[in-house]
């Protein structure tokens, strides 16, 4: 059986903290699913020319005052689930957390991604 080719550019900016000087693109599969998964948390829907429905909209969701976090949480899993399925490979969870602020409401996005060799959590 064949293994996929999974490089990919790499588009971390120097300020990342996972930024590496000097590496254009990426083979590890865990970093290429890390960086779908940091576009698709800040896209809205609308950002991509073409589709639609990319996104996880959550700039959206924080000015709503009423946003509950499981919608949110749904959302998630609904846009991992279509653009980056073998995410579930791992063990992917997601979490949200609100918490009302002084000018905005705050929102907490945890995200635990589990390997054999390395275990990620994002926030």
């Amino acid at each position: 059986m064949a293994t996929a080719d999974i490089r990919d550019f790499v588009i971390r900016s120097a300020t990342n903290a996972r930024y590496r000087v000097g590496n254009v693109t990426e083979n590890r599969p865990i970093e290429v699913l890390l960086q779908k998964l940091e576009n698709i948390l800040q896209s809205n829907k609308g950002d991509i020319l073409g589709d639609p429905d990319f996104g996880c909209n959550l700039e959206y969701y924080l000015w709503r005052t009423d946003a509950p976090k499981e919608s949110i949480r749904r959302t998630i899993y609904e846009q991992v689930n279509q653009y980056i399925p073998e995410l579930f490979s791992y063990n992917f969870k997601a979490d949200v957390e609100l918490y009302e602020g002084t000018y905005r409401d705050i929102m907490y996005v945890n995200i635990t991604i589990q390997d054999n060799e390395v275990n990620f959590i994002l926030r």
